[in-house]
């Protein structure tokens, strides 16, 4: 009696119990699905906004003849301007220059690490492949390339790098996600290809 109650548990435990398990997390990754395309618009939206339309930025430096007051520069030594952001960090000359160096810095990382997220989200990507990375920096890049081509912003390589930290961050989050969670259904490493 006991041998066969023991026997019913455990099939019931792998025929009924296992196929709901999977089916709660296919569920759970479609909720996911809804939720991070519906915040998806929003975080597009503001982005475009900060990166190109920002009332604070380049924009609000142009003179009556559609002239920027200050110039537009080209850095392409890279790090630095990072290192001296971070001297700003450490021994601000001016509280200006503190809340700059902060903005900068830390703004560039933060405003592409919800993209980061995004992309592997969409693509279903199963890991971060050298070349995907490579596919990081020519966004970046071209980010850059356009704000300068607007004329609303200077081009500076330091920014396609802490760019490129935010897009990896975010990737690092999606896949520690996925891991753990199961956010959404990943193709194999072949499907991938």
């Amino acid at each position: 009696m006991i041998w066969r109650n023991w026997k019913n548990s455990l099939a019931s435990l792998v025929f009924v119990r296992v196929p709901t398990a999977y089916h709660m997390k296919s569920s759970r990754s479609h909720i996911w699905k809804k939720v991070f395309n519906g915040l998806a618009i929003p975080y597009l939206l503001i982005s475009i906004w900060l990166l190109f339309l920002y009332p604070g930025g380049y924009l609000s430096h142009i003179d009556r003849l559609g002239r920027y007051e200050g110039g537009f520069h080209v850095h392409l030594i890279p790090f630095d301007t990072i290192i001296a952001y971070g001297k700003d960090l450490i021994n601000p000359i001016n509280p200006g220059d503190l809340k700059e160096a902060i903005i900068n810095l830390f703004g560039n990382i933060a405003l592409f690490i919800p993209l980061g997220f995004l992309i592997p989200f969409w693509g279903k990507w199963p890991d971060l492949k050298p070349r995907r990375l490579l596919w990081f920096a020519a966004l970046c890049l071209g980010v850059e390339l356009f704000q300068y081509g607007l004329g609303v912003g200077n081009f500076d390589i330091d920014d396609v790098i802490l760019n490129i930290i935010g897009l990896w961050i975010g990737a690092q989050i999606y896949f520690f996600l996925e891991r753990k969670i199961g956010l959404a259904p990943t193709l194999s490493p072949q499907q991938a290809e």
